[in-house]
């Protein structure tokens, strides 16, 4: 491997890792016309229904994270993020949310 491509893959591993976490840098947008015949879990529900109730249309990953800590009402033995994260596919492809 060239030294220019050590460099290279050397900065993309240093920008998409801090310390063993992932950078949230993604912003999602909330879209109101996503598919109402969509099958989806009760938890994806009130994944949806939490990110709604900020009524903005953009949201960083970051504040979706702060959002999830705070006492949200997903009633899970896991961290709620992980629940959002798990369901995060089902609902882009439902048109409810999107991510850049």
């Amino acid at each position: 491997m060239t030294s220019k491509m050590s460099n290279v893959i050397a900065t993309l591993q240093a920008n998409s890792k801090v310390r063993g976490k992932r950078v949230m840098n993604r912003t999602f947008t909330v879209k109101s016309d996503g598919d109402l015949n969509v099958k989806l879990s009760p938890q994806a529900v009130k994944c949806l229904e939490i990110i709604c109730s900020l009524e903005q249309e953009e949201i960083s990953e970051q504040g979706l994270v702060d959002l999830f800590v705070d006492d949200c009402g997903l009633v899970t033995k896991q961290d709620p993020y992980r629940v959002f994260q798990y369901y995060r596919k089902s609902l882009i492809d439902a048109g409810w949310i999107t991510m850049e």
